[in-house]
């Protein structure tokens, strides 16, 4: 019996050698990918503000003999006819929400003078070369636009006075998205000899050409006087 135990011990003691170890490893893993998205609803463009401009006044000794350059001032106008839409603020303001990033230009053109005050007006006999923007801060709520151009000089022809790039084609960022303001701190109204000027008011109409595109070469524009 003590034999028989022996090996029965011996037997367990033998196969307990070689039952198998589990193998350790890590917990297998496993991923998927998800998507978040949002939308961006496009808006308009537009011209939100353009300023009346009042310039010091002149002599007529002066404006007959030789003229002057007349620097801007305070002050209100007396509007004209038709163009009543400045304000009396010297600033500029274009909003582009339409999420695009392809540009604009601004561009100003300068109507006939007239003599006389309130609607009793007439052509005016007075020799204005033009108006020129010299000092003109530029602000932005989103991509500013590029800086104003104070080297060109309003006249009947037009100007282009303020763009801003079109993100296809241009290098910068000067998309001149949201609100763009161009305050003007000094401005010049040429006025060169004038031999039959007369005392009293002389008025001329700006119209001010918001279109899409920094060339204006897109069709999307829209005009405000003043």
């Amino acid at each position: 019996m003590k034999k028989t135990m022996s090996i029965v011990t011996a037997a367990l003691a033998l196969g307990l050698a070689f039952v198998p170890v589990a193998s350790v490893h890590a917990d297998d893993t496993d991923s998927k990918n998800t998507t978040a998205q949002f939308g961006v609803s496009g808006g308009t463009i537009t011209i939100d503000e353009v300023p009346d401009l009042r310039f010091n006044d002149i002599t007529v000794e002066k404006a007959v003999s030789t003229g002057d350059d007349l620097k801007l001032s305070s002050g209100t106008v007396d509007q004209l006819t038709g163009a009543t839409d400045g304000k009396a603020n010297t600033q500029i303001k274009v909003t582009d929400n339409r999420g695009t990033n392809e540009g604009w230009s601004l561009s100003a053109q300068t109507g006939q003078f007239l003599f006389g005050s309130g609607t009793a007006t007439s052509p005016a006999d007075i020799n204005v070369t033009g108006i020129t923007f010299n000092t003109v801060g530029v602000s932005s709520t989103g991509a500013s636009a590029n800086a104003f151009i104070t080297t060109g000089s309003i006249t009947d022809s037009g100007t282009v006075l303020w763009t801003a790039d079109d993100s296809r084609t241009a290098t910068t960022q000067n998309y001149g998205t949201g609100t763009n303001t161009a305050k003007v701190t000094d401005a010049t109204l040429a006025l060169a000899q004038s031999k039959n000027a007369k005392a009293g008011t002389y008025r001329a109409p700006i119209t001010w050409t918001l279109t899409t595109g920094p060339d204006g070469s897109d069709t999307n524009s829209t005009g405000s006087g003043n």
